[in-house]
């Protein structure tokens, strides 16, 4: 099989993707695919490389729309404080008092299918918290988010993505006419603030607020899915017991070089590469495989396997350089808390039967995951 030769990959390669990438990354850590014409990189050298080389831009549809240096260095700026302050109360509460909920929800159960309870529920609620969506508006808003992403997974298009883009926008407008008259959480007060001070637009403001929304809830929502069916079938990792704090960021950051469910980051050439292994032309498209750099055997020994101890070994599943996912401590935030109250329950949880997988080329998690659970809620 090659690499996107159908629209719609094959059972084998949607239930293991990274068995391709081993093969793929022996054969060449970057190669030309003449159909559909575009270059894929899978060692980790090669992928880290390009990650941080300007003359590669991320492509349409994965970022903000809008893409001036007056934005970067104002809005994108200030939200990367807002996600990376060490000290955020609101954002730190908000995230204990929803896992908090939906775990109790999911315990009083007994059978739970677990991808919409938990992986879906735990960060759509919130980051619809944190954008301060009332409870009534949050599940249809995030259903039509997630819709959009669609477009994400290449050859798999949605003539119905444009149109749910098309909705949350207009929601968000309506939000920030309303931000403006009462008091809002502290990140939409953060974003109204910001277009008084520099001449953002509403319509760029509605736009980052729903990627934002997207990403936020649908990326971390198909990694906690792969974390949870992982946690609840590899009987071979390693858990520690008692984790130390260094323990703890270990774990998370082999958590997410695995189970990504981003396989790949899409660029576009702006000028030409000459790379030892190719010349990639302007114009021309790039699939950055982090996936398959995070399973690269010559930087990660054992690759499929959990390691607490591979030090300064860095993931790439958010990304590097320049475009370095912006929503990356509030992701490590909720799998971390999730986590730490998780961890102690795995025993008393039983899958029922095996996941299924959504299919795609570039988006890896499972669509759902039933099992019962025998625990104490205390």
């Amino acid at each position: 099989m090659k690499f996107l030769e159908t629209a719609s990959p094959p059972a084998a390669y949607v239930d293991k993707p990274h068995t391709y990438f081993a093969r793929w990354r022996t054969e060449a850590p970057l190669q030309y695919l003449e159909n559909p014409g575009l270059w894929m990189a899978t060692s980790y050298d090669r992928v880290s490389q390009l990650l941080r080389d300007k003359r590669l831009q991320i492509t349409s549809g994965g970022t903000f729309s809008e893409r001036s240096r007056q934005f970067r260095i104002t809005v994108v700026r200030r939200l990367r404080a807002y996600f990376g302050a060490p000290d955020a109360p609101f954002i730190d509460a908000t995230v204990r008092n929803v896992i908090k909920e939906k775990l109790e929800q999911a315990l009083n159960a007994g059978e739970v299918e677990l991808v919409s309870a938990i992986a879906q529920a735990i960060p759509g609620t919130v980051i619809g918290r944190l954008l301060g969506i009332p409870e009534a508006d949050l599940h249809q808003v995030w259903s039509l988010s997630a819709a959009f992403l669609v477009d994400y997974d290449l050859l798999q298009k949605s003539s119905g993505s444009a149109v749910a883009k098309g909705m949350v926008d207009t929601y968000f407008l309506r939000h920030l006419a309303l931000a403006r008259t009462k008091p809002v959480s502290p990140l939409m007060a953060l974003l109204v603030e910001a277009q008084q001070t520099y001449d953002v637009s509403d319509k760029i403001l509605a736009d980052v607020c729903s990627r934002l929304l997207a990403a936020g809830s649908s990326t971390t929502a198909g990694c906690i899915g792969n974390i949870l069916a992982r946690l609840l079938q590899n009987s071979t990792d390693v858990l520690p017991a008692n984790p130390s704090p260094r323990q703890w960021g270990a774990l998370i950051d082999e958590l997410l070089r695995l189970e990504t469910p981003v396989l790949g980051m899409k660029r576009q050439a702006e000028h030409d590469l000459e790379l030892s292994d190719g010349i990639i032309r302007k114009g021309q498209k790039v699939l950055l495989i982090g996936a398959a750099a995070n399973r690269d055997p010559a930087h990660f020994p054992a690759p499929d396997t959990i390691n607490l101890a591979r030090g300064a070994a860095t993931h790439l599943s958010f990304g590097r350089g320049a475009i370095h996912c912006l929503g990356a401590p509030l992701a490590r935030k909720e799998i971390g808390i999730l986590l730490e109250h998780l961890l102690p329950l795995l025993p008393g949880i039983e899958v029922m039967h095996p996941p299924t997988c959504k299919g795609g080329w570039l988006l890896h998690e499972p669509a759902e995951l039933w099992v019962k659970i025998r625990c104490s809620k205390s």
